[in-house]
């Protein structure tokens, strides 16, 4: 690694942010951490570029950036707003490439260039679109629903998804996406979501297993879709055929 971050240029006024998988970086340097206002542990622990990106971007650039997560294009460039750490909003120019490391190994690189403050937050370029669009699935009584922005974090999930899964819609939201889906269905959601929100795929359908509350196992049969409301854009997750499993995820 280190050899591969001495021919980087520029690292003094540059965010170098390095991920070698589908879930997770590898590297920040300490410009970027003070941009977004995370130590470095704290950032590496995102682990997810699109739950720092603005959803209310107009660009819509989400699309670029999942398209080189998923290598189906090799290099993108983009001006995007993104979030601090505290909520607050600034503009930069990223690039991403796809690279190899000094080992050999895949990696993706993202450069930060030209930051930007703005003078709102999040919630104030987000306020009203995700109330008018969750009333729309408030009558789906029999399947679980979960609705996720460009953001990490889960935004809607209705009464029979938290039943399922054991959890009040205040616990439901405040979990990341590793913590709720069992990690040998991870890999399998990222690939899927990956190729609906880029246009890949129009629905996927896939058996999906999710880590209730206490610890034991609820499968599903998962669908993925996409759907833009106001100007964002939203997953739509939904659950059926949900059954329960007795086994503890800690005893397997």
């Amino acid at each position: 690694m280190e050899k591969f971050l001495a021919g980087l240029t520029n690292q003094d006024s540059t965010g170098i942010l390095i991920a070698k998988n589908l879930t997770g970086f590898s590297y920040v340097n300490d410009y970027l951490c003070k941009a977004f206002g995370y130590s470095k542990d704290e950032f590496l622990k995102i682990g997810f570029l699109g739950s720092l990106m603005d959803p209310n971007d107009p660009e819509g650039n989400i699309d670029l950036y999942l398209s080189v997560m998923g290598q189906t294009t090799q290099s993108a460039k983009m001006t995007h707003r993104f979030i601090r750490k505290d909520r607050s909003l600034f503009q930069a120019n990223l690039e991403i490439t796809n690279r190899k490391d000094s080992d050999g190994v895949s990696v993706m690189l993202m450069q930060f260039d030209h930051i930007i403050d703005s003078d709102k937050t999040v919630e104030e370029t987000s306020e009203g679109n995700l109330a008018s669009f969750a009333e729309n699935f408030m009558t789906q009584k029999d399947t679980g629903v979960i609705l996720v922005t460009t953001k990490e974090n889960f935004v809607y999930a209705n009464q029979e998804c938290c039943k399922a899964l054991g959890y009040t819609k205040d616990e439901l939201l405040a979990l990341k996406h590793n913590e709720l889906v069992h990690p040998a269905s991870l890999m399998e959601l990222t690939k899927n979501a990956i190729m609906v929100f880029t246009g890949l795929k129009s629905k996927a359908n896939f058996p999906c297993s999710f880590v209730k509350k206490d610890g034991s196992i609820a499968n599903a049969t998962l669908s993925i879709l996409k759907q833009k409301e106001n100007g964002v854009k939203y997953m739509i997750l939904q659950l059926d055929n949900i059954t329960q499993e007795a086994e503890a995820l800690a005893a397997n």
